[in-house]
């Protein structure tokens, strides 16, 4: 807790504990004593050293912060309540979103998914292009200005401390970097004016980050981050999958080339509806299930069985038939006989689908002679076995028989007649 917390500010504003610190000011956590609410009120901090003149500098700058916006109504953008004044600096009252930031989740998980990271930056590009339209730039878009609330998921862009208002002096500041020097785009690297296409390469350098663990030039200190965004290609993003095109897009050096945002929302829309949708505990497979145990829509077979046995025992398979279907016009001599043979013991049985169920294989090696026919997904049994034809074997025998009656019956005559 700071050493300010318990102090009420303009007799309303509570200062609890401190949820934040940058390089032009402390964000705390506060109570609206008046109207019995929390707010964040950031508290503007003087640097050691500050000559008059800059400490004014930072004083307009925080009320430009405050002015940029309260004008703005979006639910993407922090709302601005009210501003005091008390020591000579300025107090900006805004509305407390309990939240992390980008950068304190990746600081945790290094990177998030693509569409994730889609899902995030299509609320940010919609926030932006709502600034822009009323004159307003941010100028420090980054992963530490985009809150994210643990309940919603609310994406809100705050931390307009540097933002430029149309029609507004550019305030400036002895060694002070206006911007992130990792997120700062090439433009302004080179000491150009930003433009709305300035707020994108800082959007795109951010969801680079988030899907890469790590800014486009992002280096070991500020000077070689800029060195390499003035002189550097932009490297290619590796794990960003469909994001991809949105990155290169908003990472395109020259800003009148660069990837609007009303380009950018519908790309960033598509990617961020590729999010998986998890299959809900009450309808995912149960453990004891199989792949066959899916309802079928193969009409009910009667009889309680069907056996297939072994391909060696075809021979010898049967079906038991219920009474009812037996053929009434047949007698006792034609029936098939009705015993159940003898199996050996590697025979495989089949048992017939219960209602919501396909056949359950009793053992794997039974599919390699079964193949799936049938479009309710089972298996086809093989044709019935048929017995060897004996028509032959019996044309063989009376054949042979005519011709040994036809010889011993030659040779009887000859005897006769040699006698006679």
């Amino acid at each position: 807790m700071g050493q300010d917390s318990g102090r009420l500010l303009g007799n309303r504003y509570q200062l609890v504990t401190v949820r934040g610190r940058g390089g032009m000011g402390v964000v705390w956590r506060a109570k609206d004593v008046m109207l019995d609410r929390e707010v964040a009120v950031k508290e503007v901090t003087f640097g050691p050293g500050l000559s008059g003149h800059e400490k004014d500098v930072l004083k307009q700058r925080t009320l430009r912060e405050a002015r940029a916006s309260a004008r703005l109504n979006h639910p993407n953008v922090v709302t601005v309540h009210d501003v005091v004044e008390e020591d000579g600096r300025p107090w900006i009252v805004m509305e407390f979103v309990d939240a992390d930031s980008l950068q304190d989740i990746l600081d945790i998980e290094r990177i998030i998914e693509p569409w994730r990271a889609a899902e995030i930056g299509r609320h940010v590009i919609s926030a932006l292009k709502a600034a822009h339209e009323r004159g307003i730039l941010h100028r420090d878009v980054k992963p530490s200005n985009i809150l994210i609330t643990k309940n919603s998921g609310r994406v809100v862009l705050t931390d307009f401390g540097i933002a430029q208002m149309e029609g507004d002096v550019t305030l400036t500041q002895t060694g002070l970097v206006m911007g992130s020097p990792a997120y700062i785009p090439p433009e302004r690297v080179q000491g150009e004016r930003a433009v709305p296409a300035s707020d994108l390469w800082s959007l795109g350098a951010t969801l680079f980050a988030a899907v890469e663990g790590h800014a486009p030039f992002e280096r070991a200190d500020a000077m070689a981050a800029l060195s390499a965004a003035l002189s550097e290609p932009v490297p290619r993003p590796r794990q960003a999958g469909q994001l991809t095109r949105v990155l290169e897009g908003l990472l395109v050096r020259e800003p009148a080339a660069r990837m609007t945002s009303e380009q950018a929302l519908p790309l960033l829309q598509d990617v961020s509806a590729s999010r998986p949708n998890p299959i809900p505990l009450s309808q995912a497979t149960q453990f004891d299930e199989t792949i066959l145990d899916r309802p079928s829509e193969r009409p009910p077979v009667a009889g309680a069985m069907e056996t297939i046995l072994d391909p060696a025992q075809l021979g010898q398979a049967s079906m038991q038939i219920p009474q009812a279907q037996r053929p009434q016009n047949q007698g006792p001599q034609h029936q098939p006989p009705h015993r159940r043979p003898e199996v050996e013991p590697e025979a495989r049985t089949i048992l017939e689908p219960q209602a919501g169920h396909h056949l359950a294989w009793r053992d794997d090696q039974a599919a390699s002679f079964q193949q799936p026919s049938s479009p309710f997904g089972g298996y086809s049994t093989p044709a019935p076995y048929q017995p060897p034809d004996k028509g032959n074997r019996t044309t063989i025998i009376i054949v042979l028989s005519i011709v040994i009656a036809v010889v011993a019956l030659a040779l009887v005559v000859y005897i006769v007649s040699g006698q006679a």
